[in-house]
């Protein structure tokens, strides 16, 4: 009998452990994924950046792509626009690459440039990403 309740006590474990103590809600949903810049400062895009009397720097679009493995990249369409000489106007794209990390809602992206290290604070809720940058409040979405 004593066999009987230890091989019984035994199975009964395995099976407990084999379900890997998952939850009801399931696993949380992935954040990795491409978000679009949507607005600057709550303005929807083209956005100027900078504007003197000799010229503006705009951005047209963005995207940031955060990857499984906590990196990110991000793609920057911007155009430079000078007043007086449009042989000079400049339309680039410029790429940042860094790493994030997420603890519940709370976001920091951490740009890494082979001369800086910067890093930002923001949130990341129902797909969508925003943080501040030299007093702009940047909103990317899913």
């Amino acid at each position: 009998m004593k066999h009987l309740i230890r091989t019984f006590a035994l199975f009964a474990l395995a099976a407990l452990t084999a379900c890997g103590g998952s939850d009801a809600t399931g696993p949380a949903p992935s954040v990795a994924g491409i978000y679009t810049l949507a607005s600057v400062n709550g303005s929807p895009l083209p956005f100027t950046y900078f504007e003197n009397t000799a010229g503006r720097v705009q951005y047209a679009s963005a995207t940031m792509n955060l990857r499984a493995d906590s990196s990110f990249v991000e793609h920057v369409n911007r155009a430079a626009i000078f007043f007086s000489r449009p042989d000079l106007n400049d339309a680039r794209t410029i790429v940042e690459h860094g790493t994030y990390s997420l603890t519940g809602a709370s976001l920091v992206l951490t740009y890494t440039a082979a001369d800086r290290l910067t890093s930002y604070q923001g949130t990341l809720e129902n797909g969508v990403l925003r943080f501040v940058h030299n007093q702009r409040a940047y909103e990317y979405r899913r």
